[in-house]
């Protein structure tokens, strides 16, 4: 198996890997994002690093600065633009336990456990705020927003309810009449 990917493949391997904006609810709010620090548990940048540390401790001979980490994770292409990582490679990489607890700690840092799931924290105000506009419309009207979007109007659906209600208190003032008259008040 010879298969290259590019950066932006790590980086959405690992993402999903480590659960970072993948859970559907987050797609949304994750697509509009721009910038790669946010789009992404860490960047290309800090992913080389990665590969050099990895190297370093393959062969602790080397030093940082001169450690050519092609010799355990191949490559193809040239500049960074072009150049591709080996998957197997790449995966292998992944496996490595300093390399699991940093991007574990990378996760910890850039995320925050709600709602059975890790969201960013550059998106958890605005996947906040529109849980809470949910929850109004589901009181109101007893549909989501999403849902919503299924109406050709949606004021249709809040005039019915409204119909309902002003029936719901129309009956339950003639059941409290009805009462008053067999207690005689």
């Amino acid at each position: 198996m010879n298969d290259f990917i590019k950066m932006k493949d790590i980086l959405n391997i690992i993402n999903d890997k480590y659960g970072y904006g993948t859970h559907s609810d987050l797609n949304v709010y994750m697509q509009e994002l721009t910038d790669e620090k946010d789009k992404y548990l860490v960047i290309g940048r800090t992913i080389t690093k990665y590969f050099k540390k990895y190297a370093l401790r393959k062969d602790p001979s080397e030093d940082m600065y001169t450690i050519d980490y092609t010799k355990y994770i191949r490559v193809s292409g040239q500049g960074t633009k072009g150049l591709k990582y080996n998957k197997v490679d790449v995966l292998k990489f992944l496996e490595d336990e300093d390399v699991k607890r940093k991007l574990e700690d990378r996760l910890k840092s850039k995320t925050i456990y709600f709602d059975d799931m890790n969201v960013p924290k550059c998106i958890i105000k605005k996947y906040v705020e529109d849980m809470a506009d949910d929850m109004q419309a589901i009181e109101i009207t007893g549909y989501t927003r999403e849902e919503l979007q299924y109406f050709s109007v949606p004021e249709e659906l809040l005039y019915e309810k409204k119909q309902w209600i002003q029936e719901e208190i129309i009956n339950l003032k003639k059941e409290l009449k009805l009462i008053n008259e067999v207690l005689g008040l």
